[in-house]
């Protein structure tokens, strides 16, 4: 029998270890991340169209913006957001988010679209000379956003943009003309180990609802319903009886039983030895144990790291 204790005393501080690991690896990739991302300002690439453009067939169509005659209009659309979990103030800015468009382009103008909130201030400058767009602002809060469109000569060009703000990496990039997700970064590496720990989880609070559930039913059968328990003639079957029926308990919450059984002297059981044991087993049940709460607290957890992945997957 003290192989059986022995496997079950590992088992217990193998399974306290793991919980210990789990949370970790759950925690530190979310914290993380929070840390990491807490100022992130965002340009987000919303659309783009060919306004008008002249045609081969039609030749003596002029297309003419402010008094020049020139061979299409095209049209781009952007949002910047603050994605951050801090706001961004003027003193922060020491380089603002600025569009640059390669050489060849002709800016021709610039138009505010939305603000939300409809009282955010900004400041912009078009400079057609260096084709750049700067905007700046007095204040950029955690979402808020500026919706604007470039008005320029010809066809969709490419473009760069980049920022020097306090607290700020860089200003991030993100194309969603197909798709309202970013495509810079993908799905980042911490989904995976928040997942697989959330699955782990998971499994670890289906396993002990399980264990809390055949206490309830052992506590209903030999404390409400008041049947009797089975009587034994020694301690070694009163031991195989306590290692196999309360097996989902770890040593440590069946030791006060155990010594009871193994203080007595003989291992034939006397009437008195029995009613003792089974005042112990009575005692046992009756006691509250941490399953029910660690089922809950490792389900919280399983939900936690759910909500994460699922946030940054779609």
């Amino acid at each position: 029998m003290s192989t059986v204790a022995t496997s079950k005393g590992k088992f217990g501080l193998f399974t306290i270890l793991g919980i210990i690991i789990a949370i970790l690896g759950v925690a530190t990739p979310i914290i993380w991340d929070r840390y990491k991302t807490r100022t992130s300002l965002e340009l987000q690439y919303l659309a783009s169209a060919t306004i008008v453009e002249d045609s081969p067939s039609l030749s003596k169509l002029q297309i003419l913006y402010d008094g020049k005659a020139i061979k299409a209009i095209s049209n781009m659309t952007f949002s910047l957001v603050n994605v951050g979990r801090k706001p961004i103030i003027r003193s922060d800015i020491i380089s603002p988010p600025t569009i640059r468009f390669p050489e060849g382009v002709n800016l021709l103008d610039f138009q505010i679209d939305q603000l939300f909130p409809p009282n955010l201030q900004v400041e912009h400058e078009l400079n057609k000379t260096t084709r750049t767009l700067s905007l700046n602002f007095p204040l950029l809060n955690p979402e808020d956003s500026v919706r604007f469109s470039i008005l320029l000569e010809g066809s969709i060009p490419k473009y760069q943009a980049d920022a020097r703000i306090s607290n700020l990496k860089e200003l991030l990039i993100a194309d969603r003309t197909g798709e309202l997700r970013k495509k810079r970064g993908g799905v980042p590496w911490t989904v995976y180990p928040v997942g697989f720990f959330a699955l782990l989880f998971a499994a670890v609070a289906v396993s002990l609802f399980n264990d809390f559930k055949k206490k309830i039913n052992q506590r209903r059968d030999y404390i409400l319903a008041k049947n009797p328990l089975p009587h034994f003639e020694t301690k070694k079957e009163y031991l195989g009886f306590i290692n196999d029926v309360f097996s989902y308990m770890t040593d440590k919450k069946r030791e006060p039983i155990i010594n009871i059984i193994n203080k007595i002297a003989e291992d034939s059981l006397t009437k008195n030895n029995q009613n003792d044991i089974e005042a112990a087993i009575i005692e046992f049940l009756e006691k509250d144990d941490g399953n029910l709460s660690g089922a809950i607290v490792s389900l919280c957890i399983f939900a936690t790291g759910l909500w994460y992945v699922l946030s940054k997957v779609l």
